[in-house]
C-alpha cells in the first residue's frame, strides 16, 4: 500500500498502523487534523491510496463527540457529474447546514457548481454573492480540494467537471430536529451515472425514526411505499422529496429515471444507546453484490449489519464462513418488489474485518452501522452499479 500526498504536504501528517485478522490485513491511516479543508479556499489536502491487491477503503471521520463513516470509491468509478444531498439543517448556524468538498484527480480540472439554495439566501465566494441557479467556477489541480459550507440546505446543487473528481457531502453538526445532540452526517457522493432506480430502504435499529431523502438529477416520476401507503410524485430536475419511517418500517422506492437515496438515522433515547444521527447512501437493487469484505469500526457499543436479499436465500448468507446464528438476528421482515419477495435482516456483528457472502451466489445489499452513547455512524458496503440499469 502506498499513500501519496501533494508535494506541498509533509508525510508526517499521516501515521499508519497494521492489524492482522486471520489472512486479512487491516491498515489504519490516521490523518492530522490540519488536513481538514477550510471553506472557500483551494488547498492541497487530498491523498491517494494505491494497493497491489483489491482493497476496501473506509473513512471513519471522528470529531470530539461525534463520528460518521463512508465507503471510498475507487478512482476508476469517479466521474464528472454529481448532485449534492445532505440532511435539512435544523439550526441557524453554519455547522448545522450543508457542506460539500471536491477533490481533483487531474491537473487543470475545471469545476462548475450550480447552486440550489433558498431564493432568499445567497452564498459568498471570492467576494461575490451567488444565489439559486447561479454558477460558480473553480480550477483545481491534482490533490487540490475546495470546500463549501452554508447554513442553508444546498441539496440539489449540481457539480460538473472536465475531469473525474471525488465529492463528499453532509452536515457537520446537525440533530435532524429529533432526539439527540448535533452530530456529523457524512458520505462520499456517487456520481450521477452510477445512480439506480429501485431501492429497498431498511430501518435503523434502536432509532425510532429515519428520514429518507430522494433527489433527482433529471425530471422523473417517483413512487415510494411505506407503512401500507403508496405515494407517487413528480420530481423536477435537481429537486428532492423527503419522508419519515418508523423504527421497524421498510420502505420501497421506484423511479422512472435514476435517483440518489440517502437515509438519516434519527437520534435515540433508548436506555444504554442514546445514539446521535448518521447518514447512509442506500444501495439500489441493481448495485448488490454476492460478496463483501468490510471493516466494522471498533469502539461502538452496538454494531449491526443489515442485509437485503431475495427471501429464499437469506439463510444462505455467511459471515466469516459461518452461518448466521438465529440469536444474532435483531430484525427480519419482508417486502415485495414486483414478482419477488425480498428479506431484510439485521444482525449483530463483531468489530474488525468481516467477509460476508451468499453460498448460493445470490446478490444482496449490505449496510453497516454502529452506536455508542451520544454517537453513531453508518455506511453502505456498496453504492455503485454492478451492471447497467437504464430505462
Amino acid at each position: 500500500m502506498t499513500v501519496t500526498l501533494s508535494d506541498s504536504r509533509s508525510p508526517n501528517l499521516l501515521t499508519t498502523s497494521t492489524r492482522r485478522t486471520g489472512n486479512r490485513i487491516l491498515k489504519k491511516i490516521s490523518v492530522h487534523y490540519s488536513m481538514i479543508p477550510a471553506y472557500s479556499v483551494i488547498e492541497s489536502k487530498a491523498l491517494r491510496i494505491t494497493t497491489s491487491a483489491l482493497t476496501t477503503v473506509l473513512i471513519l471521520d471522528e470529531g470530539e463527540y461525534t463520528s460518521d463513516s463512508t465507503l471510498v470509491f475507487p478512482i476508476d468509478k469517479l466521474s464528472k457529474y454529481y448532485i449534492i444531498s445532505t440532511a435539512p439543517p435544523t439550526r441557524e448556524f453554519l455547522d448545522s447546514g450543508s457542506h460539500f468538498t471536491i477533490a481533483a484527480t487531474t491537473d487543470n480540472t475545471h469545476v462548475s457548481i450550480v447552486f440550489a439554495i433558498d431564493h432568499n439566501t445567497s452564498i459568498s465566494l471570492h467576494d461575490k454573492e451567488y444565489g439559486n441557479g447561479d454558477t460558480f467556477t473553480v480550477i483545481l489541480n491534482n490533490f487540490q480540494t475546495f470546500q463549501i459550507g452554508h447554513k442553508a440546505d444546498l441539496s440539489g446543487t449540481t457539480i460538473n467537471s472536465t475531469q473525474p473528481i471525488a465529492v463528499f457531502a453532509g452536515n457537520k453538526c446537525n440533530n435532524l430536529g429529533y432526539h439527540g445532540a448535533c452530530s456529523m452526517q457524512m458520505e462520499m457522493i456517487p456520481p450521477v451515472d452510477e445512480f439506480d432506480d429501485v431501492f429497498i430502504v431498511p430501518p435503523n435499529i434502536n432509532r425510532y425514526q429515519s428520514l429518507v431523502r430522494i433527489i433527482a438529477p433529471f425530471q422523473t416520476k417517483v413512487t415510494y411505499t411505506f407503512g401500507g401507503m403508496e405515494t407517487t410524485t413528480t420530481l423536477l430536475k435537481t429537486r428532492y422529496t423527503d419522508f419519515t419511517t418508523r423504527e421497524n418500517e421498510i420502505s420501497l422506492i421506484q423511479s422512472a429515471k435514476p435517483v440518489l437515496v440517502n437515509v438519516f438515522a434519527a437520534g435515540s433515547t433508548k436506555s444504554q444507546v442514546y445514539g446521535d444521527p448518521y447518514m447512509m447512501t442506500v444501495p439500489g437493487i441493481n448495485q448488490y453484490l454476492n460478496q463483501y469484505i468490510v471493516d466494522v469500526p471498533e469502539g461502538y457499543n452496538f454494531s449491526f449489519a443489515t442485509f437485503i436479499i431475495r427471501n429464499e436465500s437469506i439463510f444462505h448468507l455467511q459471515i466469516n464462513n459461518t452461518n448466521i446464528h438465529e440469536y444474532d438476528v435483531v430484525f427480519h421482515s419482508t417486502i415485495t418488489v414486483g414478482p419477488y419477495l425480498f428479506g431484510v435482516m439485521t444482525v449483530n456483528v463483531p468489530s474488525g474485518v468481516i467477509q460476508v457472502e451468499s453460498t448460493d451466489g445470490s446478490l444482496f445489499g449490505m449496510l453497516i452501522y454502529g452506536q455508542r452513547r451520544h454517537d453513531g455512524h453508518g455506511y453502505a458496503a456498496n453504492a455503485l452499479l454492478t451492471r447497467i440499469c437504464r430505462k
